[in-house]
């Protein structure tokens, strides 16, 4: 039987000017990794709000979502296309999830906004992060099928500037100096990571999604944080074991779905 999994791709240019336009991302990495994976996904991109019925359709069908990361800021206010507030749209798509009780996988963005939704603080960090990073699992986390087979001490890629700092609400899986990286909401089928278990070095249909990839697609944004020599530095040590064992959590998000 086919696995199915709507996706809502969040995945956005953002020109000098403010206007916001579709980004090709997602189909690079979250489409053909589920393929890989014999997964099928029903895409929705966030700018498609006309199409927003037939998101919920498709995860209602599926029992299960996916939400990836965005150039977007989940702080509230600042992420409006056309004058609609898209980051409300995601949002009312977490609480629809929640609400019927399907399996929703968040990714950076989508983790934030989950977060939101469920009342915790996602703040801006002073530094952004980017490039490979050890996470820490919790006794909750070392327990989640979402970490099956991921040992304490992980190697996560990590490219953001927003992170989710508080836990009320919500069961943290894993963390790292800087934020939570994981969680859990009790009573839900909902979790989601900080880091990018999207991120590969495998040549698949669509292109690649390595971090060279990503420091390429976003040069001036991570020099203005980290530096250039220092992340080129991060790059050279990625590994493909480290590609691989990153790819974890999604790949268990996939073999959970049906549960």
């Amino acid at each position: 039987m086919t696995k199915r999994l709507a996706f809502l791709d969040c995945a956005v240019t953002i020109g000098s000017n403010g206007s916001i336009c579709e980004h090709d991302y997602g189909r690079r990495t979250m489409v053909p990794l589920a393929k890989r994976h014999g997964v099928e996904l029903a895409r929705t991109h966030l700018l498609q709000l006309h199409e927003f019925g037939k998101l919920k359709e498709d995860a209602l069908r599926a029992g299960a979502a996916v939400i990836n990361g965005s150039l977007l800021s989940p702080v509230p206010g600042c992420d409006r296309f056309d004058g609609i507030p898209i980051g409300a749209t995601v949002l009312e798509f977490i609480e629809f999830c929640a609400k019927n009780n399907l399996a929703l996988f968040g990714i950076c963005y989508g983790f934030q906004m989950i977060g939101r939704v469920f009342g915790e603080d996602v703040v801006r960090l002073r530094q952004s992060q980017f490039g490979f990073e050890k996470i820490r699992l919790t006794e909750e986390g070392s327990r989640h099928p979402l970490f099956s087979g991921v040992p304490q001490g992980h190697m996560a890629i990590k490219h953001h500037t927003f992170a989710v700092v508080s836990s009320r609400n919500i069961t943290p899986l894993a963390e790292s100096e800087h934020c939570i990286e994981a969680l859990a909401v009790p009573g839900t089928r909902i979790c989601g990571v900080q880091f990018h278990p999207d991120y590969h070095n495998q040549d698949l249909e669509l292109g690649r999604a390595d971090l060279g990839w990503a420091y390429r697609e976003t040069k001036d944004f991570v020099d203005m944080w980290i530096g250039e020599g220092e992340v080129r530095r991060r790059i050279a040590e990625a590994t493909p074991a480290n590609y691989e064992k990153n790819l974890l959590p999604l790949v268990n998000f996939f073999s959970m779905l049906g549960d």
